[in-house]
């Protein structure tokens, strides 16, 4: 009887693995539950025993640190992008006055509720919310 072959990534890692990583990322850092999306014909029992050995291999370890970085790179990327967002809502805002049509009446008034609602938004999307 042949035995199932695991392929295995440049990272050292099977395919199962590297689910196994980027479901625990996802869910919070639950090793368990992690596990058993991946595995789901495991008891919670049986998955955590598993998970916590998953934990401890150094190839999962440093693929795991790999992920991290990954994922901060990208919030960092995006709390910039965010930032920059902020900076030209509040500039426009600040640089705008109330504008006047020729007998006096208002045409154009500096909108600081919907410039704050777009900084909400913003937020909202970001990976900070």
């Amino acid at each position: 009887m042949s035995k199932k072959m695991n392929i295995v990534d440049a990272n050292g890692l099977t395919d199962m693995e590297q689910q196994f990583v980027n479901q625990y990322l996802t869910n919070g850092g639950n090793a368990r539950a992690a596990f058993l999306v991946v595995k789901p014909s495991y008891s919670p029992q049986n998955a955590s025993s598993a998970s916590s050995k998953l934990m401890k291999k150094p190839e999962v370890i440093a693929y795991l640190e790999l992920r991290r970085a990954e994922l901060l790179n990208k919030e960092d990327i995006q709390l910039s992008y965010l930032v920059q967002n902020l900076k030209k809502i509040i500039a426009d805002v600040n640089d705008e006055s109330t504008e006047r049509d020729k007998n006096g009446r208002i045409i154009h008034k500096p909108d600081r509720m919907s410039a704050l609602k777009a900084l909400v938004d913003i937020w909202r999307k970001s990976p900070m919310y």
